[in-house]
């Protein structure tokens, strides 16, 4: 190779060496002024969404704001409706228990409920030494004194409206109804001088348990005979058993006493309840079923000491 050749490689190669290095130079350059542009274009953009962040971020404090005061109401308002499904749930239980035997025994049967008899009682029994000559004085006393009424209005929930709310259900809404079903207590029945079978029943039945326990000093055992008939109706008396497996029968509306010429006594269970059962028979059809409550006059509490058809409650008695 001559020496002219490689003087023009050697210009060759300086020669593109430096175009190349222009090149990168301008296509650096051409970048550079590309990137300043987009930089700028940013710049123009940067204020008005910073502005609109510090807009979004007051927004969002706003709703986070009014998100918490909504689920404290939302709180305060499920706290509200658990209260009132609460308390519907305890009026209806109670007004219903008014309603029902047994469940209106703790009502009207407690302590304080027979207490506020005593001064009649005590006044009625005051010549009586024997247990059946103080049930015969309240036989004679409530029959004269206390008038057979139906029970008045009394009110009752007769239906709920209920709401799912996440998963409970609420009482939201309710609707008042009446019965003509309830029992007095026996003050109540006693000031009104009136009264239907489970009203005079229930005095009767505290006016004895008073005479028993603050009178007498020895608490006999004594019953509510809660009573099915023929035909379908129901009704209450007092039940004494007497030992030797006897029976009286104080039925005040019923009009029936276990009696022995003209006086009050007690007879063979079986064939008293047969009596009974035939005393009724007329009107009623024929006693059917029986369930004997002993009722605690202390706190109301009751158990069933029996139940059953007329040969079953003869059979228990006849154990007394």
């Amino acid at each position: 190779m001559n020496y002219r050749v490689i003087v023009a490689l050697i210009v060759g190669l300086i020669l593109g060496a430096s175009l190349g290095a222009v090149g990168i130079q301008l296509f650096v350059s051409y970048q550079i002024g590309e990137l300043s542009a987009k930089v700028v274009e940013l710049e123009s953009q940067y204020e008005p969404l910073l502005n609109e962040y510090s807009l979004i971020t007051s927004q969002y404090s706003v709703l986070e704001s009014e998100y918490n005061f909504l689920v404290y109401h939302y709180n305060q308002a499920t706290g509200h409706l658990s209260e009132l499904s609460n308390d519907v749930n305890i009026l209806n239980e109670m007004l219903n228990s008014y309603c029902k035997i047994p469940e209106a025994f703790k009502y009207v049967l407690n302590e304080e409920e027979v207490s506020k008899i005593g001064p009649t009682v005590t006044s009625i029994t005051e010549d009586s030494t024997e247990i059946l000559d103080a049930c015969d004085e309240v036989y004679k006393y409530v029959t004269n004194k206390i008038n057979y009424v139906h029970d008045i209005d009394f009110p009752y929930v007769i239906n709920y409206h209920r709401t799912l709310i996440n998963g409970t259900e609420y009482i939201t809404s309710f609707t008042m109804g009446s019965t003509t079903n309830y029992i007095q207590t026996p003050q109540f029945t006693l000031e009104k001088e009136q009264g239907d079978c489970d009203d005079q029943t229930v005095l009767a039945y505290a006016m004895i348990k008073y005479y028993e326990r603050g009178i007498q000093g020895i608490e006999n055992t004594l019953y509510i005979a809660d009573i099915e008939f023929l035909t379908g109706s129901s009704h209450l008396a007092v039940f004494l058993p007497v030992e030797g497996g006897r029976l009286c029968i104080l039925d005040l509306t019923g009009h029936f006493l276990t009696t022995q010429h003209g006086s009050i006594t007690s007879k063979d269970a079986a064939s008293e309840l047969e009596n009974y059962s035939d005393w009724w028979s007329s009107t009623e059809g024929e006693i059917t079923h029986i369930d004997l409550y002993d009722v605690n006059v202390v706190d109301g509490s009751h158990t069933i000491a029996a139940s059953g058809n007329l040969r079953g409650i003869s059979e228990f008695l006849r154990t007394y």
